[in-house]
């Protein structure tokens, strides 16, 4: 076997050529062919990148897997594991195992004049993808099963893997010393979540123009200072098992598509999310018989088709169904599990997954929640058990769980990284809704927040062709509110790309990189200069109604460091004198077109009304100046901070931030040093919060 390795070395040094694989084992009658797709560096793999095997397996095989790929109803199914497996073992060195699986394959060119994908020949359909944790010598013992037995002798070869500049995976937040916040690598060292959602390229298909608009977002969110995305694994795109649950041969094109983000993803260091849709079981019940999704829902549902299931009930329990079920996760695995930045995987609102089966069956919600939790549990096993997954889990709700608050600990409990959903434009989402959720499941379940999924409603978008005030209020406020990182906003390609208020990222970024949020066990705390009275509350009016000022701060165990950023609660979009925002007050419309991503007008959206009670505060139409000069004196305060050390008072520096735009500047003119008052609270001056700079971003540092 030394001796293949030594071959091998051979070989990769005289390679030079790049573009194709490197055969090291011919196909013959009693073998497999073996080849490697490796890096451009091909004498070795650098730590945490994609090591990947071709495999050809031999010709009487290959014809009966072609007799399945042409007709489906004999031959042999290359995509059922106990039909036909590829099993590579991985070892290390230095004493690491891991099981990886072979996939079949097929790669394809993108035809640009046609907007479709071209199948393109290989001579190694089957491939399994690793990504070597651990520099120094492997080898890879692989074996061919047919029916569970080894169909040849099993076949080794040796590899290389050399220091890189990729980080590794994330670290599961339950291994942590004590409950945090914030995620981390595995040498400690803090991983701030800084993104949005780019779910997918479009509805229906996945054209290589829909791929591309979906990559090109990915880009954008990495030039912007991103860290973190969401994707869907959609039934009208990459997921393996629509629309036939046991042949994946229709959707080798769009999975072919997605390999190039993901392994975008793993190049630039941009972690993700890969979640299943709640649209595999739509059914609106004002619409029943239709598929109200474009295109997808649980009409179209292939294993309601397959195994005649009547009621949505038999998807969770019926047993064949949950066969195929598991090998879509085995495959969706082997062909992308590899990647370190696949941090997550999970199902998204699961409220709206099990909702017609509780009316269906006249279930309680806590009898649909165990119904589908159990299938969920049976998923989850096999992945954890048998595929040893690298990724970790996190599921969410449309809305806060009260059932699984209430102690009917399920899906959250289940989650490595506990996420939620919260949509909304009112002034108080941000110091009210969103806040308390966070800070509400933290408190219950000691890991990680996430707010998964946030934004404007889906009936409001057209305030983005006029601000993105909201977008940026939202990810500054979440990040300084104890989540794992900014808030995911939803609308990437209606309008917060589009405009360009993606960048604001970048500030977050600039802010948070300096500090080291996950060791330093921060904690959040929020003050509001004034809320609204019993007058207000009758009147059905916003909670902040009368707010002026919100600050969201974290603060260090030790009392030594304060993060925050303090805004002025008037300077949101309900707010904002413009023409373009008049017109919307005025009419629900624009005057104009407001082109986003597509070609998509979002003016086509429906005129639901901007006005409303809901919305508007003490500022609104009265022509009071919302301006908050710093000739006011105005201040706003911090909590919980130590008076006195050692006998001595304590003396704090405090340093603000322009944050506009994506800049991250000091503003040295409003440094202040000041002590804390008798009640352990610190009472800075606010800068000039107006149109130029209604927000800043501070540090607190205690000098003595």
């Amino acid at each position: 076997m030394r001796f293949l390795y030594l071959l091998l070395l051979i070989i990769l040094s005289h390679s030079a050529s790049a573009g194709g694989p490197l055969v090291l084992i011919p196909k013959s009658n009693q073998q497999p062919g073996i080849a490697l797709y490796t890096p451009s560096q091909r004498d070795s793999v650098p730590q945490h990148t994609k090591f990947e095997i071709g495999l050809a397996l031999p010709d009487n095989l290959q014809r009966e897997i072609q007799n399945f790929l042409v007709n489906s109803n004999g031959g042999l199914n290359p995509y059922d594991p106990e039909a036909i497996s590829i099993e590579v073992l991985f070892r290390s060195a230095g004493g690491r195992y891991k099981t990886r699986y072979g996939f079949y394959y097929q790669p394809f060119r993108m035809e640009q004049n046609g907007d479709f994908w071209m199948p393109d020949s290989t001579s190694y359909p089957w491939r399994v993808r690793f990504a070597p944790d651990q520099t120094g010598d492997w080898a890879a013992d692989i074996r061919v099963l047919r029916n569970g037995l080894p169909l040849y002798a099993q076949q080794t070869i040796y590899f290389r893997c050399v220091a890189g500049t990729h980080k590794g995976r994330l670290q599961n937040p339950r291994v942590y010393d004590r409950p945090n916040r914030i995620l981390a690598f595995p040498d400690g060292s803090p991983f701030t979540i800084i993104g949005d959602n780019i779910s997918s390229g479009g509805f229906v298909t996945y054209k290589p123009s829909q791929q591309q608009h979906q990559l090109n977002g990915v880009k954008e969110l990495k030039r912007s200072g991103g860290t973190f995305t969401r994707f869907e694994l959609p039934a009208q795109a990459g997921l393996p098992d629509w629309p036939v649950y046991d042949n994946y041969t229709g959707k080798l094109d769009e999975m072919y598509g997605f390999d190039e983000i993901v392994e975008y993803c793993t190049q630039e260091e941009i972690y993700f999310t890969v979640f299943r849709h709640h649209v595999e079981l739509f059914e609106d019940p004002d619409h029943i018989g239709e598929a109200s999704w474009e295109g997808v829902s649980w009409f179209e549902n292939p294993y309601r088709k397959a195994f005649g299931m009547e009621r949505q009930i038999a998807y969770f329990t019926d047993t064949n169904a949950l066969v195929w079920q598991k090998n879509c996760l085995r495959y969706m695995d082997a062909r992308w599990g590899y990647s370190p930045k696949f941090a997550f995987f999970g199902f998204s609102e699961i409220n709206n997954w099990y909702r017609t089966m509780q009316r269906q069956e006249g279930f309680s919600e806590n009898q649909a929640l165990d119904t589908m939790y159990a299938w969920y549990s049976r998923l989850q096993d096999y992945m954890k058990d048998e595929l040893h997954v690298g990724f970790m889990a996190t599921n969410s709700y449309a809305s806060l769980p009260q059932a699984e608050l209430n102690g009917a600990d399920r899906f959250l409990a289940a989650s490595d990284l506990i996420s939620i959903h919260v949509y909304e434009e009112t002034k108080s989402v941000n110091a009210i809704k969103r806040y308390n959720a966070v800070n509400l499941l933290f408190e219950q379940y000691q890991r990680p927040v996430l707010l998964e999924e946030a934004g404007i409603n889906g009936d409001h978008l057209k305030i983005y062709c006029c601000t993105g005030i909201d977008f940026h209020n939202e990810i500054w406020s979440s990040t300084l509110s104890g989540s794992a990182g900014t808030a995911l906003d939803w609308w990437w390609n209606r309008g917060v790309h589009d405009f360009g208020y993606i960048r604001d990222l970048q500030s977050v970024r600039n802010f948070t990189e300096r500090f080291d949020l996950h060791n330093a066990h921060f904690t959040p705390q929020r003050w509001i200069d004034r809320s609204r009275n019993p007058i207000d509350l009758l009147a059905g009016r916003d909670l902040l109604y009368r707010a002026a000022i919100e600050n969201f701060a974290l603060q260090n165990d030790s009392g030594t460091l304060i993060l925050g950023w303090v805004h002025n609660a008037a300077y949101y979009w309900r707010n904002l004198e413009t023409q373009c925002m008049q017109s919307l007050l005025d009419s629900s419309t624009l005057s104009t077109a407001c082109m986003v991503e597509q070609n998509y007008d979002l003016n086509r959206e429906q005129n639901k009304s901007f006005q409303g009670a809901r919305y508007t505060d003490a500022y609104s139409d009265t022509q009071q100046n919302i301006d908050l000069p710093k000739s006011n004196g105005t201040t706003f305060e911090i909590s919980n901070v130590q008076r006195r050390v050692d006998g001595r008072k304590c003396r704090y520096r405090i340093t603000f931030y322009h944050v506009q735009n994506g800049e991250f500047r000091e503003a040295p003119e409003e440094t202040q040093v000041l002590e804390a008052n008798f009640f352990g609270k610190l009472k800075p001056r606010l800068p000039t919060l107006d149109a130029n700079d209604p927000d800043y971003a501070y540090v607190i540092e205690r000098i003595e």
